[in-house]
């Protein structure tokens, strides 16, 4: 298996891309498995019909435009954000938000510090990456169970695995925190 600094997008399908964004981010569905010019772009719907919208906070503009392919060929939506003060307007605007994915050091709004700006108004499980240690405040996240960590370079594999631990998780569990 290749991690995901190396994996080629063609060779998975992933052939279309998202050229029209708002700001940094997005809020569009991109359908893959097409060539570029026959991608369908779609507005983001409810997540009422059981499909999981996840708030993607990455500045590195490659990994973010592969990470948001990947998922979406996964069958999720995702919302693009460059940085963390963008995520917090994208997630005011968009939510209800299944997972938020942040990068750890990004510039302005560290990824730790934005899901402590969510959590304030409501509970939303968060997936950090990054190809740095933790530290302080991602781990007490992971240990009050509210975040996981998934060091950079990963594969697809374990990128699936964690997503997926969260979104199944009922939407009564998730209130509960």
């Amino acid at each position: 298996m290749r991690d995901i600094t190396h994996f080629n997008s063609y060779e998975a399908g992933l052939e279309a891309q998202v050229d029209k964004q708002v700001g940094c981010g997005t809020a569009r569905k991109v359908e893959v498995g097409a060539p570029f010019h026959q991608a369908i772009l779609r507005e983001r719907t409810s997540s009422a019909f059981g499909i999981a919208n996840i708030l993607l906070a990455e500045d590195d503009l490659i990994v973010r435009n592969f990470l948001t392919a990947a998922l979406t060929r996964e069958g999720y939506r995702i919302i693009q954000a460059c940085d963390g003060r963008e995520a917090i307007l994208l997630w005011h605007e968009y939510k209800p938000i299944d997972l938020i994915i942040a990068d750890v050091n990004m510039p302005g709004l560290r990824g730790p510090l934005l899901a402590e700006a969510i959590w304030v108004e409501e509970f939303t499980p968060v997936l950090y990456i990054s190809g740095l240690p933790p530290g302080d405040l991602v781990e007490q996240h992971i240990r009050n169970g509210h975040a996981r960590f998934l060091a950079k370079p990963f594969q697809l594999g374990a990128l699936r695995k964690s997503v997926q631990a969260f979104v199944e998780v009922p939407r009564s569990l998730k209130a509960a925190h």
